[in-house]
Parts: structure tokens; sequence; C-alpha cells
């Protein structure tokens, strides 16, 4: 007996003809209850059996749930007694067949093994429901939509990734650098066994394919840099040439790739490293002019010796550890050294000389740079100096710092001033130009002439006559175009007010008109009480 009512329970919930026949039934049976009760009551018998009144329920659908759906069975509804299905609303009935869609859907969908592809098809399918729909959702279809929602986020997520794979494909195609390689491979080794299950996975073959490219050079060109790693290390524990020519060799090993990594680590060697690189470089430029010069000085050959060259050369060896260093090669330098000593001290002499004897300013700067010389690379020979020579330098150098000071001070000040004509500006630029020696003078270059001319301009007044009668300008234009307001009257008359009899007689042909039209204005005390009215000024103000 329960076979035949899920039977006919299901031909009910599956086929619309079937329910109409049920329902046609079913009032048929009201019909003749409601006679009979009728009859019973009218006809004065009694019944023996309890009364019982009807009901009315909504009509919905109760999908079969085969083992393989989302939940392990339905409950079928229970009760006993008659029940009346009444008229039920479009949108009950149009939920209940978008249900009932999904549902055979979402069986169907159960079938395909690949989740990718199963999302793929169950989304769509779950998006021609509504909110309605899940409202009224029995738990199979929760489970689905519940189903339905991870799906969105994995599906999401992975068109993050395959979007990703294929941007950065495209970047690494175009240039193949440390950059765009580490990103691809990044990008391709986040790709999920899910993405691969996608139906559209086949259009990102080729990105795959540049993904493999990438994963392989980026392994290659780690183990490059993680050997020059190691190099550096060694290198930092016992500075020497033969940890050097290693840490030279790994180095040249790198590739442009190599050398573009992005990683910090990375960074930090290769950096590192290329330093030390660069300075054996110029120390090797160096110590083969030291065995060039050295040869020169003993065979006399003054031409070959320049002095500022070797000077510099000098200076660039002198903090070099002596383990790069052949004690042959530091005899060389010890030589050239005591050369060069003899032959700067010499200079030093000679330029305090022409100094003493001339006292331009020509002379002084080269008795001064001398000097600086002398204390940088020969420090330790300055003992076979005169006393006097050396006091002598000592007061140059300290009297064009000085002039440096106050000549870079000007330029300062004259810089502002031209950017914004103000009267801090203008005092600032006199205070330097006050504070100018005749020496100072005697070093001018033309940008010190040209702010000289500009400190001339401030002090004759013609700048703070030029702001002032800016301002009556502008005071002028507000004041017409806004009409008579607390705030126009004053500053109009404060503008007035501050204007110069020197600032009267060099006014353009505007301002003075402007004055004559405003002298009516400027005799008011007060505008009236939400007056606002514009003016039309006689003449415009450019």
């Amino acid at each position: 007996m329960a076979n035949l009512f899920d039977s006919a329970k299901e031909l009910y919930e599956r086929d619309r003809l079937w329910r109409i026949l049920a329902e046609l039934f079913a009032s048929g049976a009201a019909a003749m209850c409601l006679i009979m009760v009728l009859g019973g009551a009218f006809g004065g018998s009694t019944s023996t059996g309890s009364s019982s009144s009807a009901s009315a329920v909504t009509s919905s659908y109760t999908p079969a749930v085969p083992p393989q759906a989302f939940s392990n069975g339905s409950s079928a509804p229970s009760g006993g007694g008659n029940v009346i299905n009444m008229p039920v609303p479009q949108e009950v009935v149009e939920s209940d067949q978008r249900l009932k869609e999904l549902h055979i859907a979402a069986q169907r969908l159960m079938q395909i093994p690949d989740v990718g592809t199963r999302c793929e098809q169950l989304v769509p399918a779950i998006d021609k429901t509504t909110s309605y729909d899940r409202k009224r959702g029995r738990p199979v279809h929760q489970k689905i939509f519940s189903q339905g929602d991870i799906c969105k986020k994995k599906l999401a997520a992975s068109d993050v990734r395959l979007n990703d794979l294929q941007k950065n494909a495209e970047e690494y195609q175009l240039g193949k650098t440390g950059q765009s390689t580490v990103l691809l491979a990044n990008s391709y080794k986040k790709v999920e066994d899910f993405d691969k299950k996608r139906t559209a996975f086949s259009q990102y073959s080729f990105a795959c394919g540049l993904g493999k490219e990438a994963v392989q050079a980026k392994h290659d060109s780690s183990a490059r840099l993680d050997a020059l790693q190691k190099s550096y290390e060694q290198f930092l524990l016992r500075k020497g040439r033969p940890q050097e020519t290693i840490l030279i060799e790994r180095f040249s090993a790198l590739t442009a790739l190599d050398k573009g990594r992005p990683e910090s680590n990375y960074r930090k060697v290769i950096d590192s490293s290329e330093a030390i690189v660069t300075a054996s470089q110029k120390r090797n430029e160096n110590l083969a002019l030291i065995d060039q010069y050295a040869d020169a000085v003993k065979r006399g050959d003054k031409a070959g010796l320049p002095l500022a060259k070797i000077t510099n050369v000098l200076r660039g060896l002198s903090g070099v550890s002596t383990a790069f260093i052949s004690s042959e090669q530091q005899k060389k330098i010890a030589l050239l050294r005591e050369h060069t000593a003899n032959e700067q001290l010499a200079l030093l002499q000679k330029y305090a000389q022409m100094y003493s004897a001339t006292n331009t300013v020509a002379n002084m700067e080269l008795l001064s740079e001398q000097y600086d010389v002398v204390q940088k690379g020969y420090a330790q020979y300055m003992a076979r100096v005169l006393p006097a020579t050396v006091a002598l330098a000592q007061n140059v150098e300290t009297m064009l710092k000085e002039s440096d000071v106050r000549l870079k001070t000007l330029l300062t000040c004259s810089d502002a001033l031209a950017q914004q004509k103000t009267n801090m500006n203008v005092r600032n630029l006199l205070i330097a130009q006050r504070s100018l020696t005749a020496f100072d003078y005697q070093r001018f270059t033309p940008r010190h002439q040209q702010a000289i001319v500009l400190a001339n301009e401030a002090a004759s007044g013609k700048m703070q006559s030029d702001q002032r009668l800016n301002l009556f300008r502008i005071a002028y234009t507000n004041y017409m175009q806004q009409g008579c307001t607390k705030a126009t009257l004053a500053n109009l008359k404060g503008a007035n007010a501050s204007l110069t009899v020197f600032d009267l007689e060099r006014a353009p042909n505007d301002i003075r008109i402007a004055r004559q039209t405003v002298q009516s204005y400027l005799t008011r005390n007060y505008c009236l009480e939400g007056s606002k009215r514009k003016i039309r000024p006689v003449m415009s103000i450019n």
C-alpha cells in the first residue's frame, strides 16, 4: 500500500495531467462529503463518526531524491484526514517549476566527474532561480544552493589565477626579464587542478607552455644566484684574491635575467657583488698605471709622469687592502708616492710665493686648491712644508670659504626674490648685498652681477612700489565687481592710503583713471545694509 502511495505521489509531482486529475478527484470527494454532511444535518440523521474540518494547504512539489543527489533523502508529507487543494498563486507555481528544474539539473551534473566543469554548469543553473526560490527551497535545494555558492567562489578565484597567468605570459613574451620570469613562474605554480578541469582551460595552453619555460628559467637562475650568494659570503669571511676571483667568475656567469631578479635577498647580493667587481676592475686599472709610471720614474722620463693623474691613481689605491696588492706593486706605489709628494710640495711653495708677490684672486685660488691636494693625499709629508707657507695657505683657505658662503647667500636670496616679490625677500637680498666685501666683488660671475642688478632695483623702491600699485589694482577690481561691502570698502581704502607720491608718479594710466573713479566711493564711512549691487566700472583694469 505504501509503495502504491509513493508511486501515485511521484506521478502527482512530475506529471501535470495526473496532478489535474488528482485535484479533480479530490474536489469531487470533498463535494460528496459536503452533500453527506448537509444531508445528515437536514435529514435529522445522526453520525457516529467524528466530524472533520477542511483545511487548505498550498501546493508545492517534493522532488524524489536519488542516492546520488545532494541529500540522503527527503521526507514525504505526513498527516491524515481530508486535504483540500486550493488554487495557488502563479509565483508559487513558477517557483516550483524553477526549483524542480534546478534539482533535475543538479542530479544530472552530479554525474560529471570534473569538478571544474560541474561548477561551470551548476552556477548558471542556480542563476536562473530567484531569492524567493531560495526562501522556499527544501533542504535538498538549500544544499544545491550552498554547493553553488562554493562553486561561485572557486570560479572567481580560478578566474583570478588564469587571468594572472595570461597577463604575465604576455609580459614574459614581450621581454624575458627577471621580473616577468618570476611573475609568470609564480602564477603558473598557483594554477590548481580545479582550473585545469574547466572547459575553457584549453585557451590557456600557450600561457601554460610559457609558464613551464619560466619555471625552468627561474630554477636555473636561482641556482646561479645561490652560487653567487655562497661565494659572496666566503668573500666576506676572508677577503683575498682567491675568494674575489671566484666571486667575479660567478658574477660574470649571471645573465640579464639573473641581474633583473626582483627578490630582495637576490638584489642585495647582486648589487654588493657588482660593487666588488667594479672596485676590482678599477684597482687593477690603477695597478697597471702604477707599473707604467714607476718604470718612467726609473728611466727619468718626466714627460711620462703626469702629476695630477698619478696623484689620483695613488688616492684611488690608498684604501685598498694589501691582500690585493703584491709586494712588488707596493714598492712601486711607495716610489711613486715619494716622487709625487716632492712635486706637490714644490708646487705648494711656488703658489705661496706667487700669491705673496701679486696678491691676486687667481693666485689665491691656486694656492688654496694646491693646499687641499697636499692635505688629502700627502698629509704625512706636511712636516716638510715651511710653517709660513702653511699659515699663508690656511689664511687663504679661510678667506675663500667665508667668501663662498656670502656669494652663495646672495644667489639664494636673488633667486627667492625673482620667484616671489615680497618685502621679506627684498629685505634678505639687501642684507646679503650689504654683507659683501671688496674681495667678493673680485670673484663675481655673471650670475652674481645679475643678483646685484636685482638688489639695486629693490633698493630703489621700484619693486615695493610695483607691489603697492598692484594691490590697489586688485582692491579696485574687487570693489567694482562685488559692490560696496564692508570688506571691499576697507580693502579699497587701505590700498589707496598705501600709495606714495613715488607710486603715483610711476603709476600707469589705468591706475590714474581708477583713482579718479573711486574718489567719491572713498568718502563713504559705511555701506548700506545688504547692499551688494554690482557697480559697473567706468573702465576695466587690465
